[in-house]
């Protein structure tokens, strides 16, 4: 779930690996219990306390806490994924992955379904079509100016940079259209866990762009 997954997505992948890698060299011989036990130390020692007790992954806090920090954040968040963008975040159905396999489309469209109720429209593939025809959807809609990163470790990158990174969509246009796709371990999503001195050249590219303009 996410203990495993957010510490790729934010820039934290060595300290899941370093406690991954001697579970891996003994896997025939622990039993599922000693793999719960690895998985609880590794989620209290990176995350403390109260981790997966939080209203964000308790569907019955979200559903009733509808003022205050939770609404304006975590609530707010569910909102816009259940209604209007679609970010779930699913579990391939082949291959190794950091989430359960049961973490499918229609299980997360069933938990908004409990959160905001039954008289709430959600998201659908008519509605993420008629978003993409208006906002683009990966397409520039003819503007220009803009400056696009992306990061190696960032889950998210896929959703959002495979037509860049092929130039499918996102032609170089003069280099009015710039994109940085900057590589490295633990380079995660909006640049979390970047090296500074690396973190310093995506900067100056940036400004560099921007006074170009």
């Amino acid at each position: 779930g996410d203990s495993v997954a957010a510490a790729v997505q934010y820039g934290r992948k060595a300290m899941l690996c370093d406690d991954a890698v001697s579970l891996y060299s003994n896997l025939t011989s622990l039993s599922d219990w000693d793999l719960a036990k690895a998985f609880a130390s590794y989620t209290l020692k990176a995350w403390g306390l109260g981790y997966y007790s939080q209203c964000f992954y308790n569907s019955t806090c979200m559903r009733e806490e509808d003022s205050g920090p939770v609404a304006e954040g975590a609530r707010s968040w569910y909102w816009i994924k259940c209604t209007q963008l679609g970010y779930f975040q699913t579990a391939p159905e082949r291959g190794l992955a950091s989430r359960p396999k049961g973490v499918t489309l229609t299980l997360l469209l069933e938990q908004c379904r409990y959160i905001f109720g039954d008289d709430v429209k959600l998201i659908s593939q008519d509605s993420v079509d008629a978003w993409n025809a208006k906002m683009g959807g990966g397409s520039d809609l003819g503007a220009e100016r803009i400056y696009k990163t992306a990061y190696s470790d960032d889950p998210w990158k896929m959703a959002g940079t495979v037509a860049a990174v092929q130039r499918q969509e996102w032609p170089l246009a003069e280099l009015s259209q710039p994109f940085m796709m900057l590589t490295c371990d633990g380079c995660g999503h909006c640049g979390a866990g970047v090296p500074a001195n690396l973190a310093t050249g995506v900067v100056e590219q940036l400004v560099a762009a921007l006074t170009s303009w």
